[in-house]
């Protein structure tokens, strides 16, 4: 019975000890800094609670943030500080700066590499983008899988199908294209896999968009983390299975085929030339292909999932796009690229689909390498600071007629022509050192396989089918499955 008081006494004193420690540390730190408003939360754990009660989306929970706090606000879970950018000039003023471009670890990767993701070479991302993504080759390859998308809704004949799985394997086709040199059957064993791994990440990581950047979340032995840490390494074990092959196949005499060849190409050099390899390392480039396989597969495939369910809902817009495809392009072609200057309102419908859609929710965090000042406000060292993409798509504030589909909304009503400037406020594929390195692979993506179904089919809803963007929020905001028609276009 003593044992019994005084071990109860000791994790009583030991807990208080905690909390009044933790209060103390806040007490200092909010008197050292100006910090900025956000949720009160909870001694220790924050915001956690609020975030998993699960009476709020994270969506509408950020964005009722962003209605009561401003511009910028900030909240923590278990020591780790989040700050949420709700304004277009403080995300580009942020994100220009080096002082918040430190890449915020995701832990489940650290786990699996057995190292930090956050070591990366930023200059190879943009190599790779000016040489590979850039290629004149690189078109053909997104034509070649749209012309495959094609034949697949033609064989359909009229009948009602779902076209979500059709689209996400052409898009991972693209994909590995470029990584890998290698494009797949759609029943290949491999390709089965790889889209059989990735799902299995995107679903850990949609529920979580905070929780794998805390320590003490991502390491507790919880079933969502050992679901994580089994999704990581499945893709990152799949991927060494492709980078092994490459590696044999490799010959440096040879000019390099794809991103993997271009990494391995300029880790020979600097072997050669007997200079310190730095991130060209082997378990970087797992990294790298991880980054933008998983990043470029799941934000393009859903993308187009809404335009074509988009398209379908709204007939009156989409005959409109194919009246300026048949005026430019003519029947006898396929539209390109160097069409796009001439396509205004194609180019604002698509954009005005993505801004509709509100595709992410909160983009990937950076992270502060050091105490900085944004807005006003101090942001100590080591704060997650991520873009509330889903405000900056959707507020009355920033858009007029927010809740309505407005195709002509991206067009200069004095020229009549596209404004991209127009278009910024979205910032979808973020803005500074952090920006995207596949946006120009994305754009390229969107507007090929958007226009060369439009230009070969009419696509259509069953009738009675009600109009809704309401969807599956996850790693991205995704549509539920819905069919539609594909009425050739004569």
């Amino acid at each position: 019975m003593i044992t019994e008081l005084i071990t109860t006494s000791y994790l009583t004193t030991t807990v208080l000890t905690c909390i009044v420690g933790y209060l103390v540390v806040q007490l200092l730190r909010r008197k050292r800094y100006k910090l900025p408003p956000g949720p009160k939360g909870w001694p220790i754990i924050g915001s956690y609670l609020t975030l998993t009660s699960g009476k709020y989306e994270l969506r509408d929970l950020l964005n009722m943030w962003a209605k009561e706090y401003g511009d910028l606000y900030m909240f923590s879970m278990f020591g780790s500080r989040f700050v949420i950018l709700n304004s277009y000039d403080l995300v580009h003023e942020a994100f220009q700066s080096p002082d918040f471009n430190d890449r915020a670890p995701i832990l489940p990767c650290n786990k699996a590499l057995n190292r930090s993701n956050t070591e990366l070479n930023l200059l190879f991302n943009l190599k790779c983008e000016l040489s590979i993504i850039h290629n004149s080759n690189f078109e053909d390859l997104v034509a070649a899988e749209a012309a495959k998308l094609i034949k697949n809704f033609a064989s359909q004949e009229g009948t009602f199908f779902n076209p979500i799985t059709d689209i996400y394997v052409t898009v991972s086709n693209v994909i590995t294209g470029i990584l890998t040199g290698k494009t797949y059957d759609y029943n290949d064993e491999e390709f089965v896999e790889l889209t059989k791994r990735a799902q299995q990440v995107f679903e850990w990581m949609g529920p979580g968009s905070f929780f794998y950047h805390v320590p003490v979340l991502a390491y507790m032995p919880m079933e969502n983390n050992k679901m994580g840490d089994a999704a990581v390494k499945g893709m990152f074990d799949f991927l060494e299975k492709i980078l092994k092959r490459h590696r044999q196949a490799y010959n440096p005499e040879d000019e390099p085929k794809d991103l993997i060849e271009a990494f391995m190409h300029e880790e020979a050099n600097k072997k050669a030339q007997n200079v310190d390899v730095g991130s060209f390392t082997h378990q970087c480039l797992k990294q790298v292909v991880w980054d933008l396989m998983l990043g470029g597969i799941e934000t393009v495939s859903t993308s187009l999932s809404w335009y074509f369910l988009f398209m379908a809902q709204y007939p009156d817009v989409q005959a409109k796009v194919q009246a300026e495809l048949d005026k430019v392009i003519g029947r006898d072609r396929l539209p390109s690229l160097s069409d796009r200057q001439n396509l205004p309102f194609t180019e604002s419908t698509s954009v005005e689909c993505y801004r509709f859609c509100r595709l992410i929710n909160v983009q990937i965090p950076h992270r502060t390498r050091c105490d900085v000042k944004l807005g006003g406000y101090d942001i100590p060292k080591g704060t997650n600071v991520g873009t509330n993409a889903s405000w900056l798509s959707s507020s009355p504030s920033l858009w007029e007629n927010s809740e309505e589909f407005v195709p002509d909304r991206f067009i200069d009503k004095e020229t009549g022509l596209y404004n991209s400037k127009l278009e910024a406020g979205l910032v979808e594929f973020g803005v500074g050192r952090r920006v995207c390195p596949g946006e120009q692979l994305a754009r390229t993506e969107l507007f090929v396989i958007f226009t060369h179904i439009l230009h070969r089919f009419t696509l259509r809803l069953p009738e009675g089918t009600p109009i809704t963007r309401n969807g599956i929020n996850g790693l991205t905001h995704h549509p539920k499955p819905y069919k539609i028609t594909a009425a050739p276009r004569r």
